[in-house]
């Protein structure tokens, strides 16, 4: 180092988060990691984050000290200026983490409309349609990511006209997707009306069906979707327990001819599953599709093989910066969505019910959301034993999952 004094400078892009005796800083534009655990090191850390991360440096700091600002030099997370450059500190604009959607800070918005401010977030509305009673492939996967069924064994049918006043008396003019499921979403009556209530073009209508559904009421759906004059996409779900190749290939078949916009969803149960899953990609040139592990009660290795993190997991993921900011506020797995169930219940995960559509606004439901900073603001930094880990806003926000097994960190560390 210089002999002279210095100015050692961390770039604002930078994310430092300090735990317990660790810190770990992330560099969000070039993805570096630098771990700290040095009782001297840590304190220095917290010196030059507490300075606006700019700290004067002497000619006569530790070996340790030197050796981390050349680490941060070697990884460009961090530079050093000369003093004699000029007589005052240099100034790092950064930039300011702005809560637009903190209820708080929407209530003391006297000029602004609170219902504006809340109705403009939302931006998914998940419906089921109908739940029949249980199949093979009507399963309650629903708990543990969007899936087509209920998994109910209770018969039961949203009404149209009940939808319809629930959603019709507010504008909701930042709406992005309608995803319409159920048990079987052809048998709904009133399905083709959907594109009518919400009369937006940039809406896009995605339907969700299992494929032994598709399979059976195949000339009602090529009729609904080619009725329907709104952009469609047709999410196809193919269970663990479906293995008909020759049905698939004559699904498919029908929907390329269609030109109708299609993703396939895979559950996955074990490597056989996989192996079928990927079998069937691979043979149908599959270009959207996703997987999707399935808990069933006797695949815990599996399962934990597939979702848990291990320590090396983690290191490797690579967030941008607007994932971190978002991380400090909200849940961005299930901030601005909402569904609602075919007994007419309104819910951001099953079993937490927020209102219904026949007893409750939808402005009520949102606004009791806000209040009770319900799953749109379920963060890390605010739950245990995520609160207390380094690693926090480099880990994936809470899931379904996560509220599925009632545990907030699925990973291996302590």
């Amino acid at each position: 180092m210089n002999s002279s004094k210095l100015w050692l400078c961390v770039e604002p892009s930078i994310n430092v988060c300090i735990k317990n005796n660790q810190a770990l800083l992330y560099d969000t534009v070039t993805k570096n990691k630098i771990i700290v655990t040095n009782t001297e090191l840590l304190s220095f850390v917290s010196k030059l984050i507490n300075h606006n991360n700019i700290i004067e440096v002497d000619n006569d700091v530790s070996a340790i000290i030197i050796e981390f600002i050349e680490e941060l030099q070697k990884k460009f997370m961090g530079y050093l200026i000369p003093q004699s450059l000029s007589d005052k500190k240099p100034v790092q604009l950064s930039n300011i983490l702005s809560v637009q959607q903190d209820i708080n800070k929407i209530s003391a918005q006297e000029k602004i409309s609170v219902t504006d401010n809340i109705l403009k977030n939302l931006k998914e509305i998940n419906i089921y349609l109908n739940n029949f009673e249980n199949e093979a492939y009507l399963f309650e996967a629903n708990k543990q990511f969007l899936y087509c069924s209920e998994g109910k064994d209770k018969v039961s049918e949203v009404e149209f006209s009940s939808i319809r006043n629930f959603f019709s008396t507010i504008n909701i003019n930042n709406l992005e997707v309608i995803n319409l499921l159920g048990s079987d979403v052809f048998e709904y009556r009133d399905i083709e009306k959907f594109p009518e209530l919400f009369d937006s073009k940039k809406i896009i209508f995605n339907i969700f069906c299992h494929i032994a559904v598709l399979i059976n009421n195949l000339e009602k759906a090529k009729s609904i979707l080619t009725n329907i004059k709104k952009r469609i996409i047709l999410s196809v779900y193919i269970s663990h327990s479906f293995n008909d190749v020759e049905k698939i290939d004559f699904v498919f078949k029908v929907l390329d001819e269609l030109s109708i916009d299609y993703q396939v969803f895979f559950t996955i149960i074990d490597e056989l599953s996989f192996e079928n899953s990927t079998y069937i990609i691979n043979k149908f040139n599959i270009e959207h599709y996703n997987l999707f592990p399935y808990y069933n009660g006797s695949n815990d290795n599996f399962f934990r093989d597939n979702v848990f993190n291990t320590l090396n997991d983690i290191l490797n993921l690579t967030p941008k910066r607007i994932d971190i900011n978002q991380r400090k506020t909200l849940n961005s797995n299930f901030f601005g969505k909402i569904t609602v169930s075919s007994t007419g219940e309104i819910f951001i995960y099953p079993n937490q019910i927020i209102g219904s559509i026949n007893t409750y606004s939808l402005l009520d439901c949102l606004v009791r959301e806000y209040n009770n900073n319900g799953l749109w603001f379920r963060i890390r930094p605010n739950i245990k034993p995520c609160q207390d880990c380094i690693y926090q806003f480099l880990c994936p926000p809470i899931s379904n999952y996560e509220l599925y097994f009632e545990r907030n960190n699925l990973c291996y560390l302590d």
